[in-house]
């Protein structure tokens, strides 16, 4: 009876406690005495917190309560923060003042940072297990530790020691050395605030790489996978296991791989090699449904089968619905490993028709692409495509000599041959990369085409991250059309044209550049146009940007003049999704009073 009495009067006292603290709100929060970080950056470590700017925005919501055990807590953090700093001797004290009238209470955590350790000496021993491995990984660890974040004389701080510790194992394993050791001691002189520290390397035994095995793989045959290794007796490196990672996935029949070096099994050496694998259903359908500004609603489907006639062959039937394309059906077909290891032949026939303001073009024809792999983030392709076009201008002062002449129906043949190269992530909304491509059209090559021309076009994005998830994107976009034939023209609908969501914002869909008499889109033969934005967070999904962009088109082939770019600018909002952000732009032309301010609905990033 008496242990029930005592745990219930232990309760009824904790639970008073609480209570008595949960009446008071925090008005104010702040950390002084801070040299060495960023103060806003703790303060979104503590427990305590007060109310953000964006939150008092929100009457409605309460102000955060106040507990004294959360208060110690934080001391205890910041202290630990300090030390782990290279701030041993630190001092941290708090401040609360309270407002009995208005049950609130305003924080101030006192921080006396005092010398930090700084460190004295940096020693690195090797310890091998054959001696001429020496000769070959001094010159490179003495090469190496240039790159490392901390020198002799600098202050000691937690994370660049572990750092360091990772760095020099991820290097001797991609110099082969599997079973690798890496360890470290420190040795503190406290009256003198320094430290020595020592790392200790054992390299272990020279690894090779021993058989490789596959496991979850049912319709793909062996054969195809095993041509994407390289031999056994290779020395062993983490590198080649990503590759390889990256070539088997890249082939499009599996839902996920994972390659890892069996490194369990008593130090085998040569290093076996471990490949789980999970097959992609050999057929797929996917559905979209969206809307844009420019093309309304819109629909599709893509129809998948793995293993068209045996193989990794792929076979994608699509089909979508817009108002700028009623109907647009293709089948793609695709052999990979054709030639070269990272070789693709694709095979693409196709009937689309398109509506545009100053034409309507149906269209019927097909593609052959050869494209290689040229390492991670690089491919080049070749292909060559033949069409036969039934095209309508919106009036005759946008018909060429062809279209006057009764050849509204006419057969064009090209040829392309191109390079792109993309490290740029993550895919829908980049936060730091380069995007460049560039490809060179021969048009008229073959079957009669009725229109001869080149066609020259180059794109360069860059995407940097400024801060956490502040990003500056910028693009430069140009080309240019040159008619082959004395007396030829370009075909209206292969022409360039600027304006819209994805091109120069302010003005709408091809409405930039060189205008009939009637006051519709000619298109042109020369393009420069370029893009600057700044990509900021608002709050979990959402994001905001602003923006500027510039360029123009010209009618003649080198035109190009950049005292006759058109400026504009704005902002919109970003809300993430597994698709791709949705995005709402609003822009408006630069020194041109009579245009209207443009809004753009649309899904993706406008670069």
């Amino acid at each position: 009876m008496k242990k029930q009495l005592l745990l219930g009067i232990l309760i009824f006292s904790l639970f008073s406690s609480l209570l008595a603290q949960t009446g008071y709100t925090i008005k104010d929060l702040n950390i002084t005495g801070m040299e060495n970080t960023s103060e806003a950056k703790l303060k979104k470590e503590l427990t305590l917190q007060k109310k953000s700017v964006w939150e008092k925005l929100l009457f409605w919501k309460k102000a955060n309560q106040y507990y004294e055990a959360d208060l110690i807590s934080d001391l205890e953090f910041i202290e630990n923060f300090y030390q782990k700093e290279g701030f041993l001797d630190v001092q941290v004290d708090s401040e609360v003042k309270e407002n009995s009238d208005k049950e609130t209470v305003e924080i101030e955590f006192i921080v006396q940072e005092n010398n930090p350790v700084l460190m004295e000496q940096i020693n690195y021993k090797l310890q091998v297990t054959e001696p001429e491995d020496i000769s070959k990984l001094q010159p490179l660890l003495t090469e190496l530790k240039q790159d490392f974040p901390f020198k002799e004389g600098s202050r000691f701080r937690d994370e660049e020691l572990l750092l360091v510790k990772n760095e020099l194992e991820n290097w001797l394993v991609m110099e082969g050395y599997a079973y690798q050791k890496v360890s470290y001691n420190l040795h503190l002189k406290k009256e003198l605030n320094l430290v020595i520290i020592d790392f200790n390397l054992k390299t272990g035994p020279l690894c090779y790489f021993g058989e490789t095995t596959f496991k979850g793989v049912e319709e793909v045959p062996y054969s195809i996978l095993k041509k994407q290794l390289d031999p056994p007796g290779k020395i062993y490196s983490e590198k080649y296991l990503r590759n390889l990672q990256r070539k088997l996935q890249s082939l499009g029949m599996f839902q996920y791989v994972t390659v890892r070096g069996d490194l369990e099994e008593q130090h085998a050496n040569p290093v076996p090699i471990q490949v789980n694998l999970k097959e992609a259903l050999r057929y797929s359908v996917k559905f979209g449904v969206g809307y844009g500004q420019e093309d309304k609603f819109r629909t599709s489907i893509t129809v998948t089968k793995l293993g068209f006639l045996g193989g990794i062959r792929k076979a994608v039937f699509y089909a979508k619905y817009s108002s700028l394309e009623p109907y647009n059906l293709s089948l793609k077909l695709t052999q990979p490993g054709l030639f070269y290891q990272n070789g693709t032949l694709i095979l693409n026939p196709y009937v689309r028709k398109e509506e545009e303001t100053n034409y309507t073009r149906s269209k019927m024809g097909s593609l052959v692409t050869y494209q290689l792999g040229l390492g991670r983030y690089m491919t080049t392709y070749l292909n060559y495509g033949i069409d036969w076009n039934n095209i309508k201008t919106a009036s005759p002062l946008l018909e060429d000599d062809l279209i006057s002449q009764g050849k509204g129906d006419y057969r064009q043949s090209s040829a392309t041959i191109g390079l792109v190269y993309d490290d740029s992530e993550p895919m829908f909304s980049p936060l730091h990369g380069w995007y460049f491509s560039s490809g060179l059209t021969w048009g008229g090559i073959g079957f009669h085409s009725d229109y001869h021309y080149t066609k020259t076009s180059s794109e360069v994005r860059k995407y940097t991250t400024l801060y956490k998830q502040l990003v500056l994107a910028a693009r430069v976009q140009g080309g240019f059309m040159k008619p082959l034939r004395s007396g030829e023209v370009t075909p209206i609908a292969d022409r360039y044209y600027a304006g819209g969501s994805n091109s120069v914002r302010g003005w709408s869909r091809f409405n930039l550049g060189p205008k009939s008499a009637d006051n519709l889109p000619l298109g042109g033969n020369s393009l420069l146009v370029s893009s600057v934005e700044l990509r900021y967070p608002i709050w979990n999904i959402l994001s905001g940007v602003v923006f500027c962009d510039a360029g123009n088109v010209w009618t003649g082939t080198y035109d190009h003049n950049l005292t006759q770019f058109k400026y504009s600018g704005g902002g919109g909002l970003r809300v993430s999704t597994p698709l791709g952000p949705i995005r709402v732009d609003v822009s408006t032309p630069f020194s041109e009073s009579n245009k209207k301010i443009q809004f753009y609905l649309n899904i993706g990033e406008a670069f």
